[in-house]
């Protein structure tokens, strides 16, 4: 499977496109790489965030991600 974390566009770039095709670029790659499904992590909890993630195809129901932290 293929795995995006922390999707980040410097403000004044924003609203351009950009972040969704980065998107779309890893998708091509995990799809000629025979990846079954494409992950994607963030640390964001804004909903503007969300609702990006959710139009660029993902969804947050199917699984339930959990970090531990190493020091």
């Amino acid at each position: 499977y293929a795995f995006i974390e922390n999707v980040v566009t410097h403000l004044n770039y924003r609203g351009k496109g950009y972040a969704t095709e980065c998107l779309n670029y890893a998708k091509g790659i995990a799809e000629r790489e025979n990846c079954y499904k494409m992950m994607l992590l963030t640390g964001s909890k804004k909903e503007s965030t969300m609702q990006f993630y959710k139009r660029a195809g993902y969804n947050s129901s199917d699984k339930t991600a959990f970090i531990q932290w190493i020091e």
